[in-house]
């Protein structure tokens, strides 16, 4: 009997869990709102819906990389996390249409609803409007590979300019929270990620600066050494001081002989 009624439990439950009650778009606060889940044809609606209006947020380029790849799994790759990395993640989108569901689900203080935790927006995502700005201020000064996605008068993909631009400048100011947003995507799936964020800290990869035979600008080069590769402002100024100094010495070195 008591197997019986353990079984009949489990099914109401993957029942609830199966079924939406739209009466918590009202009150998420329910307790029996806590198992319901937004139909993953309404979240995908509303995900096309927000980036259809504004294809350049970060969010709709996570979007477009999770079609078909590896980390289409991932659960920041489901359209409810998607919507609540626009609408929760996102700073100046939350009123954008699209959020409606979603914002009188997760929005609500005490919501019940476990799938807003479950399916959360991608922490540290730098914003999408802040992007923009750190962008097109670092390519004013530094030319370089990913700028071409970025400029004053068009910026189609300001989370890809980033992730280009701060792979080749290392633990730049306007990089900390991109690095932050990789640093989780790393831990969770290890390498799955590398088109948006590199190759995983600490792999052979990670290690090794690109081998571009063409004139460019940034950091992360070889010096002369292996070992040698600056990766930041300060290391790449003391490079070129090094540098200086041991063109005075071979100089000096020529003169005495």
């Amino acid at each position: 009997v008591a197997a019986v009624v353990a079984a009949a439990a489990a099914a109401a439950t993957s029942a609830r869990a199966n079924h939406f009650d739209a009466a918590c778009l009202v009150d998420p606060t329910r307790h029996d709102c806590s198992d319901v889940t937004y139909p993953h044809a309404n979240a995908t609606a509303d995900a096309e819906r927000l980036c259809s209006a504004m294809p350049w947020m970060f969010a709709c380029t996570l979007r477009r990389m999770c079609s078909g790849t590896e980390v289409a799994s991932d659960v920041y790759c489901s359209p409810f996390s998607i919507v609540a990395s626009v609408c929760a993640g996102d700073p100046g989108m939350g009123n954008m249409p699209g959020c409606e569901s979603y914002k009188a689900l997760c929005r609500v203080s005490n919501t019940a609803v476990r799938q807003c935790a479950q399916l959360p927006p991608l922490p540290h995502a730098p914003g999408s409007m802040r992007m923009r700005t750190d962008v097109r201020a670092l390519c004013a000064t530094h030319r370089m590979e990913g700028c071409q996605l970025c400029t004053e008068q068009q910026c189609d993909d300001p989370l890809l300019a980033t992730a280009s631009i701060c792979q080749a400048m290392e633990h730049d100011k306007e990089c900390a929270a991109y690095e932050r947003m990789c640093d989780v995507l790393h831990n969770r799936t290890g390498d799955q990620w590398e088109a948006l964020c590199g190759a995983p800290p600490g792999s052979y990869y990670a290690e090794q600066p690109l081998m571009r035979m063409y004139f460019h600008t940034g950091f992360a080069d070889y010096v002369l050494f292996y070992e040698w590769v600056p990766r930041n402002g300060v290391q790449y100024t003391a490079s070129m001081a090094a540098l200086v100094a041991l063109g005075i010495v071979a100089a000096a070195l020529r003169y005495v002989r």
